[in-house]
């Protein structure tokens, strides 16, 4: 019997064997993206426009905005394609979004994520002047435009949030900043 087994099939055994090895590890956001947020937001979506139907689930959106711009902040933190001044920033409004203290507490039913909610939207359009739009569009979970609703939610909390918070938030950004 023939062996057939040459120095290419060695190769590309190798590459593919790396290409499972870099697929397990969870520090790669390059090979896997935190792909477990995704998986797990499709299902719930998925039960939602089954259990409530298509337009009621539209509205779930919203719902689900705070969770995937924080999932797509901690993505940023680790994408190569961030500045390390640009991450250090993010690292700032993720550490806000985990305190317990909060210009209005998390505890107010509904209200309480407000602040967070235009912390981060004002924050991702700062750092809009630094990165690309791409890197955001290819670390978003979330269903539609990530920039439309960005400007929604700045538009939308500036309504009806008093201007004093508003500038709480605003002083809180630029002392990320420095």
């Amino acid at each position: 019997m023939k062996d057939d087994f040459n120095e290419t099939d060695a190769e590309e055994l190798t590459q593919e064997e790396l290409k499972k090895i870099k697929e397990k590890i969870i520090h790669n956001p390059d090979e896997i993206k935190f792909k477990f947020y995704d998986k797990f937001r499709k299902k719930i979506t998925e039960r939602l426009k089954k259990f409530a139907g298509d337009k009621r689930a539209k509205g779930f959106e919203y719902i689900f905005a705070l969770p995937d711009f924080f999932m797509m902040l901690v993505r940023l933190m680790f994408d190569d394609r961030v500045d390390k001044t640009e991450k250090a920033f993010i690292s700032g409004i993720v550490a806000y979004l985990i305190m317990p203290f909060d210009i209005i507490p998390d505890f107010i039913p509904v209200f309480g994520y407000i602040d967070d909610m235009m912390l981060i939207a004002f924050g991702l359009d700062s750092l809009l002047k630094h990165v690309e739009r791409q890197v955001f569009i290819d670390n978003w979970s979330g269903e539609g435009d990530v920039f439309v609703l960005i400007e929604k939610i700045i538009h939308k909390t500036s309504e009806f949030l008093n201007k004093n918070i508003i500038e709480k938030i605003k002083t809180i950004l630029e002392n990320l900043k420095k």
